[in-house]
């Protein structure tokens, strides 16, 4: 009996979970962030924009690229227990914007990674994304 409320709670904990992860997808205060204009879609240059904005965040010693330690530092990837040259290693996000895995970014890198990855975003294809279309941190 005991089994059965068990499985019956964990059921009613899934069904009324699931639409609160989906929700978590839709990150309101980054959309707004890139939204500028504060008209509910992003444009492709509000989207150049927010990644312009991004990479000179990155871009510790503003050098025009970014290295990955300094992309571990500027996301805090590095436990605040673990030692300042202890390893990290190197991250999928980081990967994806490295398009010849040389664990450098260079500003053309970054943007052309923002611009796939508004394109994979613009599921109609009409130039510009919607909140439904919107899923953080995509951008």
């Amino acid at each position: 009996m005991t089994k059965v409320i068990s499985i019956a709670l964990g059921c009613m904990i899934t069904l009324f979970a699931a639409p609160s992860l989906h929700a978590a997808e839709f990150n309101s205060a980054q959309f707004l962030g890139i939204d500028r204009n504060a008209d509910n879609i992003i444009s492709p240059a509000e989207a150049a924009t927010y990644r312009e904005r991004l990479f000179t965040n990155l871009d510790l010693d503003a050098n025009g690229s970014v290295e990955f330690e300094e992309y571990v530092k500027a996301n805090q990837l590095r436990a605040a227990t673990a030692g300042p040259g202890s390893a990290v290693p190197v991250t999928d996000a980081y990967k994806r914007n490295d398009e010849n895995g040389d664990t450098v970014l260079t500003r053309e890198e970054f943007m052309a990674a923002g611009k796939a990855a508004f394109k994979a975003l613009d599921t109609n294809n009409d130039g510009m994304i919607s909140q439904p279309e919107f899923v953080a941190p995509g951008l």
